[in-house]
């Protein structure tokens, strides 16, 4: 004859049944029946027995990462009552399966998984990254937060152009010079910008966008879809008078970093020269005749002058003939700002004397 017994298992069991039988005459099996494992899970030990976690070594607890460098991931999978039967873990161009289910293998509730992301494959931003386990009870435990990484190997690439192009010995402007500097950047940080410039109060750069091929993103730089080729541009103007310098870095915030390359020194005078001529005999006899010699100091007000800059012509008459007029002294630096030179009429005669003046800049008096 046959017997049978039923009776009810937890909603959550991990184990096996052994049974024993009895037959009325008191007999009984010798050996205990025993079966193979069973496992019941429901739904609530599921959740409380299960996890998935990131991290990333030596970089810290964010939401945001961002990397030049391959990039090590390290997942950690937990079911500390079904066990782990098998995973997947995709991280960008990475991908990976592995499965536990063996015959008499130990059950596995704990698995650490690294994954590299090389930079050179995943140059992108907002990689996508997912991770997931099945128990052995069927349930699938997915990676509900993944981490939002971003590599960028490309330094920012940066360049200045100056909209003033009519330059007078090398490096002097008559009129107001601007730089236009543009940075090619995916990752741009406005914060990031270094202005080096001297000869002006320091300077805030706004900065406006300009989507390159493929950009998704709006203006805002805080945007993660930009693009290697999106292009960020700001204004910078000089409309003073004075000796300047201008040089420019940046960094993206990948730690990548773009230089303008070199410090461009650059005067702007807008002003022209001030012409004054001081004599020592000023007390004509009618209107213009003078019974002693003359001597005239001209004297030329500008910060930006060459000796060779001063142009005086004298001619002399006398008798209604031309004669050899009297040559202009050394035009020398008396102080700052002034330059003066010296010339004498000591020779009867009439004179006329013209000067002209051109500075470095190009600005021009008589």
């Amino acid at each position: 004859s046959r017997a049978f017994v039923s009776f009810c298992l937890p909603a959550s069991f991990s184990g096996t049944i052994r049974a024993q039988a009895w037959d009325q005459a008191g007999h009984h099996m010798e050996e205990w029946t025993e079966s193979t494992g069973i496992l019941v899970e429901s739904e609530e030990m599921h959740q409380r027995s299960s996890r998935i976690e990131w991290s990333l070594p030596e970089h810290g607890d964010r939401k945001e990462y961002f990397f030049r460098e391959d990039v090590n991931l390290s997942f950690v999978m937990e079911d500390t009552f079904s066990g782990i039967h098998s995973l997947r873990i995709q991280a960008g161009t990475e991908e990976e399966e592995q499965e536990f289910g063996e015959a008499g293998q130990e059950l596995l509730t704990v698995r650490e998984t690294n994954v590299v992301l090389p930079a050179s494959k995943n140059n992108q931003n907002q990689i996508s990254i997912s991770a997931e386990f099945r128990d052995f009870a069927g349930y699938i435990t997915k990676l509900t937060e993944a981490p939002i990484i971003h590599i960028d190997t490309q330094p920012p690439r940066v360049e200045v152009e100056w909209q003033n192009k009519d330059v007078r010995n090398e490096n002097y402007f008559r009129e107001n010079q601007t730089a236009h500097i543009r940075v090619q950047e995916r990752n741009f940080l406005p914060e990031k910008t270094e202005l080096t410039v001297t000869g002006m109060e320091p300077a805030v750069l706004s900065w406006t966008h300009q989507a390159g091929e493929g950009c998704r993103a709006s203006a805002s730089w805080t945007d993660r879809n930009h693009g290697d080729t999106c292009i960020w541009e700001s204004v910078l103007e000089f409309g003073e008078d004075g000796s300047y310098t201008f040089g420019f870095s940046c960094e993206d915030a990948a730690g990548n970093r773009g230089t303008y390359g070199k410090t461009d020194a650059f005067v702007i005078d807008k002003t022209p020269p001030v012409l004054d001529v001081h004599w020592d005999n000023s007390q004509p006899q009618n209107e213009c005749y003078y019974a002693k010699s003359r001597s005239a100091v001209v004297e030329v007000r500008e910060a930006n002058l060459g000796p060779e800059d001063l142009k005086v012509h004298v001619e002399a008459y006398r008798d209604g003939q031309d004669k050899a007029p009297p040559s202009m002294g050394t035009l020398r630096q008396w102080e700052e700002g002034s330059w003066r030179a010296g010339i004498t009429f000591a020779e009867d005669g009439r004179f006329r004397m013209r000067i002209h003046c051109t500075d470095l800049a190009g600005n021009e008096a008589v």
